[in-house]
């Protein structure tokens, strides 16, 4: 039996390897393979090319939470660097705030109010009861259930957040007139009702 020639053997022709590296006949078999890109993603628009364009929205404007999202970013975000010095964060500081209002309320009451798991709760209140700001005592009609209070040192703290909350609002809703700003609360305040309502 003859050895095989080259003649025996099946040209090599452009895309002979192209399982082995796709696209490499291409690239003319050699370096780096070429992809064609897909023409539905090339685009000489500038959005396209430069992230900080204007961009064509779509309609997504229109999503109310997308503004509701970006506030609370713009807000609640660079008020917790406000609020670092301090040592607390500002969903601290309304628990603090409530329960100076309410002294002896229960977790549960604190949960029904910002609408948040109670496991959560308790992660909140453990921090502040360890740094000393909250009590935390069995409630005198039932000594199974515990009731919150806030120390001299939770108080101390809550009247620096305080003063830091409102400079930082007045700033921020400076743009604002006392009316625009109770509408705003108002509209707010609703459109929170409505959804408790429909959660329900």
């Amino acid at each position: 039996m003859r050895p095989l020639s080259a003649h025996d053997v099946a040209p090599q022709n452009d895309c002979t390897q192209a399982i082995a590296m796709p696209n490499a006949c291409q690239s003319g078999g050699m370096g780096r393979p070429h992809y064609p890109r897909d023409p539905a993603l090339v685009s000489d628009s500038p959005a396209r090319q430069f992230p900080d364009a204007e961009l064509a929205l779509d309609g997504l404007d229109a999503v109310l939470g997308l503004h509701i999202g970006t506030a609370h970013s713009l807000f609640v975000g660079r008020l917790e660097r406000q609020l670092d010095p301090l040592g607390v964060t500002p969903k601290q500081v309304a628990i603090l705030w409530l329960v100076k209002a309410n002294p002896g309320i229960r977790q549960t009451g604190l949960s029904r109010f910002f609408r948040i798991e109670r496991p959560t709760v308790h992660q909140f209140v453990r921090q502040l009861r360890e740094n000393g700001f909250l009590i935390n005592e069995p409630c005198k009609h039932d000594r199974r259930a515990g009731g919150l209070w806030i120390t001299p040192e939770g108080q101390a703290i809550l009247a620096q957040a305080r003063a830091v909350i409102g400079a930082y609002e007045a700033e921020r809703v400076a743009g604002l007139s006392g009316e625009e700003r109770a509408e705003l609360f108002r509209l707010l305040a609703k459109l929170c009702a409505t959804a408790s309502l429909r959660d329900a």
